[in-house]
């Protein structure tokens, strides 16, 4: 099953938030929830696994598991 994919700028460990669109797609839109994985993407060549920590319709916390760098 391919993961949903995500643009969040900088990827850090161990969380990061997303902006507020990217957060209200994936909580209110896409309907994820807490537990569920995402991919997220920097567009600099980043990309990182994470799992859902908390999916407010304001905030959207996400604990990032594993970043790889893509060559361009």
């Amino acid at each position: 099953m391919e993961l949903s994919r995500f643009y969040c700028n900088p990827i850090t460990k161990p969380d990061v938030s997303l902006d507020p669109s990217q957060g209200h797609h994936l909580a209110c839109v896409m309907r994820l929830k807490a537990g569920e994985k995402v991919e997220l993407f920097d567009g600099s060549g980043g990309l990182a696994e994470a799992q859902i920590k908390s999916a407010g319709t304001n905030k959207v916390v996400l604990q990032v598991e594993e970043i790889q760098t893509v060559p361009k």
